[in-house]
């Protein structure tokens, strides 16, 4: 018992140095690119249009891993005429398009006998006025997702769809964006309901409350570990339980408990993982083990309360022992 407390303070504070270690993720520094709309390929759905001239920004729906884009820019760098620049981008190349890049107009600076629009990226030169192009590209399937131990981890990507280089390769400006996939958009979307039917609790027992928040804490941590289908697991249990009773019913704080418990193990899961190859995981397979067993004791009382809440408990259960190959 010790071990495993020992253990729950340590993923506490990775967890506590995880979140404030998040880098901020940017659209462009306005150094070079004056403005970008970026478009579904396919449907020509926005997503985001910015405009450092005007200062209007516009957002749209978010963009998913496989998306095809369409990101329609204007550069003008404040350099000295003739200054070799280069734009690039990462990603793949589009399936909707047959090339990376479209000349909109015309510019001096774009020697047209080398300009290749078939590769991910453009030399020019420095002229007067500005440079129109077009990027066709689409963002790859598996960017979101990072596999650990058998385990398939689902977190937000933050790739450089657009990069202005200058004369000794400096970075003068680039474009980047969030990406998630539909595993973490139905996160977003469970985890949105939970947090209205939480903000919709009338007279209920104040255990019941507290606890309701310590499950929607754990689960939010849960996913920014990349542990989304526990994650959403954890939540739908909230979501599809038995409805709150009256302030000084003692059930509601036997409901959650078992729930909470499970956060504890996602939490020892998320260790083990990322200390798998760093020689010390038996240890912490030993740990997991013993949450297991505890588990299926709380999943026992869990079924004479609410069966979806056992059924869903049972889930986490089996792919924790997937994991230690249990």
């Amino acid at each position: 018992m010790r071990r495993q407390k020992i253990a729950l303070m340590v993923v506490s504070f990775c967890l506590l140095i995880t979140a404030l270690s998040i880098a901020p993720v940017w659209g462009s520094k306005g150094g070079g690119i004056q403005q970008y709309i970026i478009a579904n390929t396919g449907t020509n759905q926005m997503y985001t249009s910015v405009n450092f001239q005007t200062g209007l920004n516009t957002n749209g729906s978010a963009i998913l891993a496989g998306d095809e884009l369409s990101i329609t820019f204007t550069i003008s760098a404040n350099l000295a005429t003739g200054a070799d620049l280069k734009v690039s981008t990462d990603l793949s190349h589009s399936s909707l398009k047959q090339v990376y890049w479209e000349l909109k107009g015309s510019y001096a600076g774009i020697d047209q006998n080398t300009f290749n629009p078939n590769q991910n990226f453009v030399n020019f030169k420095q002229q007067s006025g500005a440079l129109q192009l077009v990027c066709y590209g689409a963002v790859p399937q598996t960017i979101t997702q990072t596999t650990i131990g058998g385990t398939v981890l689902h977190s937000k990507a933050s790739p450089t769809i657009i990069k202005l280089t200058g004369p000794n390769g400096e970075v003068l400006d680039q474009i980047v964006v969030d990406v998630i996939d539909s595993k973490i958009l139905s996160y977003q979307s469970v985890y949105s309901n939970a947090e209205t039917k939480f903000n919709s609790l009338g007279d209920v027992d104040p255990a019941y409350k507290s606890l309701y928040q310590s499950v929607l804490s754990g689960a939010r941590l849960a996913a920014a570990q990349g542990f989304v289908d526990n994650a959403i697991s954890t939540l739908q249990s909230l979501t599809s339980g038995l409805a709150p009773l009256p302030i000084g019913t003692p059930i509601l704080a036997t409901l959650f408990i078992p729930v909470v418990a499970v956060m504890a193990v996602i939490a020892v899961v998320a260790v083990f993982l990322f200390m798998k190859n760093r020689g010390k995981s038996s240890y912490y397979s030993l740990v997991i083990e013993d949450q297991i067993k505890d588990l299926e004791g709380l999943t026992m009382r869990a079924a004479r309360i609410d069966r979806t809440l056992a059924s869903n408990l049972e889930g986490v259960k089996e792919r924790l022992q997937q994991i230690v190959g249990a």
